[in-house]
């Protein structure tokens, strides 16, 4: 269902609830591990003992907790999928760079929903379409022509974190997956660790790019300021973030300097949904390169916290560093 796990489980007859009338399917149902990600992954009995035959008050109950699953410590290369009618179908989702993107259909075939389906601990997929018919939010693209093989379980098997979100692909071409268990022969063992750490974002420590209406692009010369610390966030534009450290950022991402700066809320780049990584950014000098240079902090002001409008925001101009005067 998506949360972290179980406050509390009785059966019907003991909470207030109401009463299902439905017949019972399963009996019986026992899980190795606690970390699985779906009951599919456990073994049941379709045999119903008779005290349940004749009594919906025996129906398994449960209270979880509110946290979702992939807010707590998400990893490169999760998967989770959203918006479907049932846990087991939704639009395919895996986070990277500390933000929840698509996957293109393009390529896409049995053997990729296999893997992901594998990895949200089913034993394989039903169908799998495009989100024509899924209304999507604008979400970052992340991959395309995905690539698996029939041993993997993970997407970060054969697969890793671009830089920026794909571009050529739409959502509308969004995957979008049904799972199902197949077999009690070929139960999946996977739990969220076994996935983990397997897909690394391809980018350092002090990596900048800008995005306009929460969608970054490498081609972009202005909007929003994204800097990667340990995954993706924004840049808080309190007390030393001018001129200077605008420059700066604009020479990092190869231009010659900052047109103006600003922060979200005054300008209309759209609103990014990143946490603030970096504040009190102060750079000795204009003609720094690399914002690597520049002293921050990651103590964030609580006005910051709490309101992506003060998300640092920059404007280049569109003279590339390497075409005024080059030198040997």
């Amino acid at each position: 269902l998506g949360y972290t796990g179980a406050s509390s489980y009785s059966r019907a007859g003991s909470v207030s609830y109401g009463t299902d009338y439905l017949s019972m399917k399963w009996d019986d149902v026992n899980c190795a591990s606690s970390g699985y990600l779906s009951i599919a992954q456990c073994s049941y009995s379709t045999i119903i003992d008779s005290g349940c035959v004749n009594s919906n008050s025996y129906d398994a109950t449960v209270y979880c907790y509110t946290t979702r699953i992939w807010n707590s410590s998400p990893f490169p290369g999760m998967v989770r999928l959203q918006d479907g009618t049932y846990s087991n179908e939704g639009r395919v989702e895996v986070y990277c760079n500390g933000q929840w993107g698509t996957i293109c259909n393009d390529g896409f075939d049995s053997t990729d929903a296999n893997t992901l389906c594998k990895q949200l601990g089913y034993d394989g997929y039903n169908s799998f379409d495009h989100t024509s018919r899924i209304n999507n939010t604008i979400q970052p693209i992340w991959s395309t022509n995905m690539y698996s093989t029939i041993s993997h379980r993970c997407f970060g098997s054969g697969n890793s974190c671009p830089s920026a979100s794909v571009t050529n692909c739409s959502q509308l071409n969004d995957v979008i997956l049904t799972c199902r268990d197949i077999s009690s022969s070929s139960r999946q063992t996977v739990t969220q660790s076994t996935c983990s750490g397997l897909t690394s974002d391809s980018v350092s420590n002090g990596a900048i790019i800008l995005s306009r209406n929460n969608l970054p692009s490498p081609s972009y010369y202005y909007g929003t300021i994204r800097v990667y610390y340990n995954g993706w966030g924004n840049i808080c534009d309190d007390y030393f973030y001018g001129y200077t450290e605008a420059n700066v950022i604009c020479h990092q991402l190869g231009y010659t300097g900052a047109s103006s700066y600003s922060r979200a809320g005054q300008t209309s780049y759209g609103t990014d949904h990143l946490s603030m990584k970096w504040d009190d950014v102060n750079c000795a000098s204009s003609s720094y390169l690399s914002i690597a240079q520049c002293t921050y902090s990651t103590v964030i002001d609580s006005g910051c916290v709490n309101s992506n409008s003060y998300d640092a925001t920059v404007y280049c101009y569109t003279t590339r560093i390497w075409n005024s005067n080059p030198y040997d």
